[in-house]
C-alpha cells in the first residue's frame, strides 16, 4: 500500500512546485514523525496509518494532517494530499501571524518606555554637550598660549627669563581651573552609557524568527532589561534584584528571553498602580538547579483574583485597564518560554500581589559541545604588531574618529567609498585590513567585497564591516554567511582593536 500511496502522490505532482511528504507509518510513528519535521522544516507532512487512534498521535508528532487508509484508495489519497496541503498553508500563515503579533507587542512595549529610555539617554548626553562645551572654551586661551611661545622661539635669539615667565604665566593662566583628564573621563563615561541604552534598544528590533540560540549570562540580562524598565517601575515602586552569581549561562535565543522579561516588568509596574499602598516593591530574583534556571518576578499591587488565574494567559484577556496593555503579553511570553523547553507559572493571593515564575531549562553540555558554542574569553597576551587598515566611510566625522582611535596602534589609510578603494588597492597601496562601513552610495559594503574576493581574496578575509542597520539586510546576512564580521555601531575603541586583531588572526 505504501507504494501505491507514493505512486499517486508522485503522478498528483510530478513536474509542479510543491513538494509532499506522504508516509505510512507502521511501528515508531512518534518518533519517526518527529524527526522527520525536524529534518524537512516546514515542509508539508502528511501521514497514512493502519488505525483510527494512530491519528492523534501522528498529529501530535508533527504531521499536518494524518487519516486511516486500510485498502489503497486513490481517491483517499487524494484527500489526504488536499487537506494535509491545506494544513500546512494554515499552518504556515498562523506561524507568520504569531510572529507579527509577537513583534507588535515588542513594539507596544518599547512606545511604554520611551520617556524613560528618552531619560536615560538625556542625563548622559546633556553631560557629554556641557564637558564638550568645556574644552572647546579651554581650547582658545591655550591655542593663544602656543602662539605666544612659537613667537619666542622665532626670535632668533636667546630668550629673556622675563620674556619666558611671562609666556608661562600666560600658559598657566590659560590652562582651565577644572580637570581636563576627568572631563575627558566623564565624556566617555556619557557615551559608554547612551552605548547601552542604544545596545539594549535593540532587544526590540529584531523578530522572532530570526533570533538564534546563544549563550546568555542571566544576570546580564536581566541588567539589560533593567536599564530600559527601570524608570517605568521606579515611578511608583521600589526596584529589588537578587541574582545568583553562580548562574549557569543558558543557551537561547537573547531577545526573546529580553521580551519575556521586559512584558513580566513592565506587567509588574502596571500592577502596582491599581492599588494604594504606602511602599510598593517590585522584586526579580533569580535560582539555579541541576535542571533549569528559574526567574522570579514579584509584585506588590492587587494580586490576580481566583477566577481570573485560569484565564490569565488567554491571548487578550487582560485585567488592566484599556491604556495599560492588550493581554497579549502574558500569552506571548509563556508560548515563548514554551518553545524554549520551560513554563510560565503564577503565585497570587488575591490583595496581597503576585509572583511570575520563568522556568528555562539547563542546557546540555553535550549539546553546547557539539555545537561549537562556548563563553568568551579573554586574552591577555595580544600583538602590538602595526598593521596598515584601510578605512573606507563616506562620513568624514567618522574617518577622523577612526583614524584617532587606530592610529596609536596602527598605521590607517582612508578612502571615501568603495570606489576610491579600489582605486588605491589597483595603484598598488597594501593593506593588512580594511575597515568599511556597509552602507555607501555607488560600490557599497557588498559591491566592495565582491571585489575584494575576486581580485585579493586574502585581504577579503580580513574585511570587517560596520553598520548601524537594523534589523539585519539581506545584503548583510549573505555576508555574514560567508563568514564575514559585520559589527554594530556604536563601537569603541577596544572592540575596533580586538576586531582587527582577530580579522589578522593575532587575537
Amino acid at each position: 500500500m505504501a507504494e501505491e500511496i507514493s505512486d499517486v502522490a508522485h503522478q498528483r505532482f510530478r513536474g509542479g512546485p510543491v513538494t509532499l511528504l506522504i508516509e505510512v507509518v507502521a511501528s515508531g510513528l512518534g518518533n519517526r514523525l518527529r524527526a522527520e519535521r525536524e529534518r524537512r522544516g516546514t515542509i508539508p507532512i502528511g501521514c497514512a496509518v493502519a488505525r483510527e487512534e494512530e491519528c492523534l498521535d501522528a498529529l501530535k508528532a508533527g504531521a499536518d494532517e494524518a487519516v486511516a487508509i486500510t485498502l489503497p484508495d486513490a481517491r483517499a489519497i487524494h484527500t489526504l494530499i488536499d487537506r494535509t496541503l491545506l494544513r500546512a498553508s494554515l499552518r504556515r500563515q498562523s506561524e507568520r501571524i504569531s510572529a507579527s503579533i509577537g513583534h507588535a507587542e515588542k513594539l507596544a512595549a518599547l512606545g511604554t518606555l520611551v520617556a524613560g529610555v528618552a531619560h536615560e539617554i538625556n542625563n548622559p548626553l546633556a553631560a557629554v554637550a556641557l564637558s564638550v562645551n568645556a574644552l572647546e572654551l579651554g581650547l582658545d586661551p591655550l591655542e593663544h598660549a602656543k602662539d605666544e611661545l612659537e613667537r619666542l622661539a622665532s626670535l632668533g635669539r636667546a630668550v629673556q627669563p622675563e620674556e619666558l615667565r611671562q609666556a608661562m604665566r600666560s600658559v598657566r593662566a590659560a590652562s582651565p581651573s577644572w580637570d581636563i583628564r576627568r572631563a575627558l573621563a566623564d565624556i566617555t563615561s556619557g557615551v559608554e552609557a547612551i552605548t547601552d541604552v542604544v545596545r539594549d534598544l535593540r532587544v526590540f528590533a529584531r523578530v522572532d524568527e530570526e533570533a538564534q540560540p546563544e549563550l546568555v549570562d542571566v544576570g546580564d540580562l536581566v541588567d539589560q532589561v533593567l536599564r530600559i524598565v527601570r524608570r517605568e517601575i521606579e515611578q511608583t515602586a521600589v526596584l529589588e534584584r537578587d541574582i545568583d552569581r553562580d548562574l549557569p549561562p543558558l543557551l537561547v535565543p537573547r531577545t526573546r528571553l529580553a521580551q519575556v522579561l521586559t512584558n513580566v516588568l513592565i506587567n509588574a509596574a502596571h500592577a502596582v498602580r491599581e492599588v494604594e499602598r504606602s511602599v510598593h516593591r517590585v522584586r526579580i530574583s533569580a535560582r539555579a538547579d541541576d535542571e533549569a534556571v528559574a526567574i522570579v518576578v514579584s509584585d506588590t499591587g492587587p494580586g490576580i483574583a481566583p477566577d481570573d488565574i485560569d484565564r490569565i494567559f488567554d491571548p487578550f484577556y487582560t485585567t488592566k485597564r484599556q491604556d495599560l496593555g492588550t493581554g497579549l503579553g502574558l500569552s506571548i511570553s509563556r508560548s515563548i518560554l514554551r518553545r524554549l523547553g520551560g513554563d510560565m507559572i503564577v503565585d497570587s493571593v488575591h490583595g496581597d500581589g503576585a509572583s511570575f515564575l520563568l522556568m528555562v531549562p539547563r542546557p546540555d553540555p553535550r549539546v553546547l559541545r557539539s555545537s561549537g558554542i562556548v563563553a568568551g574569553g579573554t586574552h591577555a597576551d595580544r600583538s602590538r604588531d602595526r598593521l596598515a587598515v584601510l578605512i573606507v566611510d563616506t562620513d568624514e566625522v567618522m574617518v577622523r574618529a577612526y583614524s584617532r582611535a587606530l592610529g596609536s596602534h596602527h598605521d590607517v589609510i582612508v578612502a571615501s567609498d568603495g570606489e576610491e578603494a579600489i582605486e588605491l588597492l589597483e595603484s598598488g597601496t597594501t593593506a593588512d585590513v580594511v575597515l568599511s562601513e556597509l552602507g555607501m552610495p555607488g560600490i557599497g559594503g557588498p559591491g566592495l567585497h565582491q571585489w575584494l574576493e575576486r581580485e585579493r581574496p586574502a585581504l577579503a578575509g580580513r574585511t570587517l564591516f560596520v553598520t548601524s542597520s537594523h534589523p539585519a539586510s539581506g545584503a548583510q546576512r549573505a555576508l555574514q554567511e560567508r563568514g564575514v564580521e559585520i559589527l554594530a555601531k556604536p563601537i569603541s575603541r577596544d572592540a575596533l582593536l580586538e576586531a582587527i586583531e582577530r580579522a589578522t588572526g593575532l587575537h
